[in-house]
Order: C-alpha cells, then structure tokens, then sequence
C-alpha cells in the first residue's frame, strides 16, 4: 500500500486529494470518489441509453403500427372501388349483351323481309344505308327465297 502512494506521490506535483487517485492506483479494492463518479456516469448513461432504446423501440412500433393501419385501409378502399367497377362493368356488360340481342334481332328481321322487297327497292335502301348491296345478296340466306344461298 506504501509503495503505490509514494509512487503517485512522486509522480505528480500537485498535491495529493481523494479525486486525484484513480482505481489503478487504489490498493486493494478500495474505491475512491472519483471511481464512483465514472461508475455513476455509466449507471447514467446505460440507464438514459436504456430509456432512449425503449422510448425509440415503442414510437417506431407505433409508426409501424400506424403505416400498417394506413396501408390496410388504403388497400380496403382501393378493393371496394375496384368492386365498384367491376359491378359496374358487369351490369355494362349485360346491357351491351341485351343490346347486342336487339340489334341482331333487327338484322335479322331486315333480312327476313328480303325476299318481299323488289330488287330495286332493295338497292336503294343498301345505298341509303351505306350497306354494299352485293355483299348481301352473297351472304344472305334466307327460308323464303331459296335461290338465294350462302
């Protein structure tokens, strides 16, 4: 114990307090101020690191929290317009498809009255029609003019 004092005592010109001696030169374990205030500091610093960790863990948990809810309601409302449209469509489908229907079913009954209209006639409603009339007079088939075939 001796020696390590009269080393220090030595080794530096100032005079010798309690907060100059380090551990290192504290004799068998004893402690000096100075190495609680290093310990204390640490204590401090690991409990405030600690805090900050958890304070920081818990605000990224609650913005993913938040991102998450805002990408699933996102995801819902993106879902529910898409349905929209799609009911939408299909209904549009259908209506085209009833259209679609008529319109055949028009064509069909022009067709049908082919044979009763004279040739003439005929032509004349094509031309006003915009309808090439050799085109339908190749393609048409009708029940009641057999002459006329596909």
């Amino acid at each position: 114990m001796n020696n390590s004092l009269s080393c220090i005592l030595t080794k530096t010109c100032a005079p010798l307090t309690v907060n100059n001696v380090t551990s290192s030169g504290s004799p068998k374990g004893i402690k000096f101020p100075s190495d609680f205030a290093e310990e204390v500091e640490y204590y401090q610093n690991s409990r405030e690191s600690s805090l900050l960790s958890d304070r920081l863990e818990a605000r990224i948990r609650a913005s993913m929290e938040a991102i998450r809810s805002t990408l699933v309601n996102s995801f819902r409302d993106e879902l529910a317009t898409v349905l929209a449209e799609n009911v939408n469509l299909r209904s549009e489908i259908t209506r085209l498809n009833s259209e679609l229907t008529l319109i055949r079913s028009y064509q069909h009954a022009f067709f049908a009255i082919r044979p009763f209209v004279p040739p003439g006639l005929w032509e004349n409603i094509c031309v006003q029609q915009g309808l090439p009339v050799s085109s339908f007079d190749s393609e048409y088939q009708s029940p009641f003019n057999p002459q006329v075939s596909r």
